[in-house]
């Protein structure tokens, strides 16, 4: 059965929300680009337990931006 106008927006509101930055979890990669800095650093940070916040997702790590800002907002620019 074919969906209404309705639904098919109600579908696309979903889609839209999650790729909302505010909300969706970022790779290592995307968090590295965002901070300019190596991913080694990242994971350096993460073993010294000074980088921003990171969750265990499987085998990957995922952060939440809120927690990256956060963690920047932190730092004393030293």
């Amino acid at each position: 059965m074919a969906k209404t106008r309705n639904e098919l927006n109600q579908d696309r509101s979903r889609l839209d929300s999650s790729f909302d930055l505010s909300t969706r979890l970022l790779s290592t990669d995307e968090v590295a680009r965002l901070l300019v800095v190596p991913v080694t650093t990242l994971y350096t940070w993460r073993y010294k337990g000074t980088g921003p916040k990171a969750y265990r997702v499987g085998k990957h790590l995922r952060y939440r931006l809120a927690d990256v800002i956060a963690w920047l907002e932190t730092m004393d620019g030293s």
